[in-house]
């Protein structure tokens, strides 16, 4: 988990031929953000979008495994460290 000013983001990735990206968006109390919009980009520049759930949880799924991507969290509230971040 990354952690800055307000927000903490967690990224998971389990390895197969297509994964699910998933985790949750939480304020240091560990309650969850919801409503921010979550982009996952690959290196061709194909981008998947997702959105967190009033708890603050998130997935991406059908991810082909074995690539780079670039995960990030969007919002005008919230400031989060290491974001975007590069996932493989």
């Amino acid at each position: 988990a990354s952690t800055y000013g307000r927000g903490i983001y967690q990224v998971n990735v389990v390895v197969a031929s297509a994964v699910t990206v998933a985790g949750r968006v939480t304020r240091p109390s560990g309650t969850g953000i919801a409503n921010l919009r979550l982009t996952l980009t690959d290196n061709q520049g194909q981008i998947r979008f997702a959105r967190t759930d009033v708890n603050g949880n998130y997935s991406f799924s059908e991810v082909p495994a074995g690539e780079t991507y670039t995960f990030a969290v969007h919002s005008r509230r919230w400031q989060f460290a290491n974001n975007p971040r590069v996932i493989t």
